[in-house]
């Protein structure tokens, strides 16, 4: 083994991996390093976390043209990785006259879609 390598466990499958000494997260690099299904599947929810919370911001967020609140956009970043996490399907927010839907479909894949219900009407 290289000098500046160290091994150590995960946390999933207890397998030793090879990851760098000095290591910021060394949980994290041995989680990437592992070939087992629990350390992919972590993998996996991570980043679909991460790109989920990216789309949130851009649709209801600091990046929207028109921004939520911030609880709202708290709250639905809270559905957001309960729906990664697999522990819903769907997550429907509906705030006044906008409706906010995290869903995965068959393939896993997230979805995050905002939607107005804008009515117009005239009398006389």
């Amino acid at each position: 083994m290289e000098e500046n390598k160290t091994t150590y466990q995960c946390p999933f499958c207890g397998q030793m991996v090879i990851i760098s000494v000095g290591a910021e997260d060394p949980r994290e690099e041995a989680i990437a390093a592992c070939t087992c299904f629990g350390a992919q599947r972590y993998i996996r929810i991570r980043r679909q976390k991460e790109q989920t919370r990216e789309n949130l911001e851009v649709l209801i967020g600091e990046k929207s043209e028109d921004e939520m609140f911030a609880d709202v956009v708290m709250l639905a970043q809270y559905a957001g990785d309960l729906v990664c996490e697999e522990e819903m399907d769907k997550a429907t927010l509906q705030i006044e006259k906008e409706t906010v839907t995290i869903s995965r479909n068959q393939k896993g894949i997230v979805k995050v879609s905002r939607t107005s219900k804008r009515q117009q009407s005239l009398d006389g």
